[in-house]
């Protein structure tokens, strides 16, 4: 079965902390991880919260700016954690 979703402005509309908390929960539940890093899953959600709410700052016209809501505009983790929040 093929499904299409229609989201208006998902990328930077999208709720960080629940799209993290459905990576926490994926995480958790899949059996891979273990086999694929000795990180736990704590320290990974971790690294990828820092990722998305600390680093959110973007160049515009030589200068920089704080994004101060939703998740960072041109992150590569973005899409991901977007495939992980819809599917949640």
């Amino acid at each position: 079965m093929l499904v299409s979703y229609g989201v208006k402005d998902l990328l930077t509309s999208m709720p960080v902390d629940i799209a993290l908390n459905a990576l926490e929960t994926l995480l958790d539940v899949g059996p891979t991880l273990a086999q694929r890093t000795s990180l736990k899953t704590f320290h990974f959600n971790k690294l990828v919260s820092s990722c998305i709410k600390e680093v959110n700052y973007f160049p515009f016209q030589e200068e920089f700016f704080m994004q101060k809501s939703g998740p960072p505009t041109g992150s590569s983790l973005l899409p991901v954690l977007a495939e992980v929040f819809m599917n949640f």
